[in-house]
């Protein structure tokens, strides 16, 4: 709880003042703005958050992510993944988020300030829009997009986490755009009162992008299955091993090697 306390101290002014600076302003009408702008202040936001939330970042593969416009496919642990996005890449990106994030108070704010698409699970005639419009930028080569295929949060992190869903590939697949697997790791931590570690291990690998002469004769399915494989494997074979040793090492309090927290 101490972690959680210091970081609300020390990084709400700056939330606050952002909200106040340029947050409101930037989601409610982000065409005004440049995206590069929007972007680096959130970029900036995001990684003075998780700083003061004791996150320590290890990333691998950005020399995998390509030059050209692509499609981000991350597994989904917590509200901060979005933020850990932003914080390690170099350029702008923007997300499809479901419906209800659209209201939160902060972290609807700032993924509106990247003009994120959100959907409407249940409405099928809205979702088939919001991902039509993805794959127009995509092709266009306005912008990065990231899609949690998952399609909502893995709140129990003992498990492999959630089935993918097929149409999350759909937009990206149709606009002809390098495929980005994504596997995260340990942003399901900071944001809880217990254990309390000295630093939270955040892990995060780009893997190997599926580039468009690949999945050119693959379906949804067999291109969500393959995603999901690779990412379940890089979490369950080298990301969650790594993240046991390093809190066995750093952790204040004794940590248990059996229990994945």
């Amino acid at each position: 709880m101490k972690h959680l306390i210091k970081a609300g101290l020390t990084a709400g002014l700056d939330i606050i003042g952002s909200y106040f600076a340029w947050m409101v302003r930037y989601s409610k009408h982000p065409e005004k703005y440049p995206m590069e702008l929007r972007f680096k202040k959130v970029k900036r936001l995001s990684t003075n958050i998780l700083k003061k939330l004791s996150c320590e970042f290890f990333v691998k593969g950005k020399e995998k992510i390509p030059a050209e416009t692509c499609c981000f496919f991350p597994n989904h642990f917590s509200l901060l993944d979005p933020l850990m996005m932003v914080s390690v890449l170099d350029r702008p990106l923007s997300y499809v988020a479901k419906k209800e994030t659209e209201n939160f108070p902060f972290a609807g704010r700032v993924i509106k300030s990247l003009s994120a698409k959100f959907m409407v699970r249940e409405d099928l005639k809205q979702s088939l829009k919001v991902m039509n419009d993805v794959q127009k930028e995509l092709t266009d080569k306005v912008k990065d997009w990231c899609i949690f295929p998952e399609g909502t949060r893995n709140k129990d992190v003992n498990t492999h986490g959630e089935d993918f869903h097929y149409g999350s590939f759909k937009a990206a697949m149709r606009a002809k755009v390098p495929l980005v697997p994504v596997a995260i790791y340990g942003t399901f931590r900071p944001l809880k009162a217990n254990p309390e570690y000295k630093k939270y291990p955040i892990q995060i690998t780009f893997l190997d992008p599926i580039m468009p002469e690949e999945y050119a004769n693959k379906t949804t399915q067999e291109i969500a299955k393959l995603i999901e494989s690779k990412i379940k494997a890089e979490v369950l074979f080298k990301l969650r091993p790594f993240d046991h040793e390093y809190l066995s090492k750093e952790g204040r309090k004794k940590y248990n090697p059996y229990i994945i927290y």
